[in-house]
């Protein structure tokens, strides 16, 4: 499972704003394929991006909103395309914003 993360960093040589994140990994992951999962609901999906969260250190009532976000960005996301379907994430820096494209290749 992969979600955008919303606390993106200042510093250059993170990967944060380049990619979604693989939630157990924590590795960046350039492309998604959507799929179906029945058996994870949105509050999984939270929990596991708050999991996520805390293992980079970040806490407090700001941290419990933003894997809720991230959680809600991946299923809107997921929810726009077919299963299958390739995704690409990218970051746009000077708006702050997150753009999601299927992949061509």
């Amino acid at each position: 499972m992969a979600a955008p993360c919303s606390l993106v960093c200042d510093n250059p040589t993170c990967d944060c704003h380049h990619a979604l994140t693989a939630l157990d990994s924590h590795a960046p992951v350039q492309l998604v394929t959507v799929a179906e999962r029945p058996d994870i609901t949105e509050a999984q999906l939270t929990a596991a991006c708050r999991r996520f969260l805390q293992t980079l250190g970040f806490t407090g009532p700001d941290m419990k909103a933003c894997a809720a976000d991230m959680a809600h960005m991946a299923v809107t996301v997921a929810a726009d395309h077919p299963a299958g379907t390739r995704i690409r994430a990218h970051y746009d820096d000077t708006d702050e914003s997150w753009t999601f494209t299927p992949d061509s290749a």
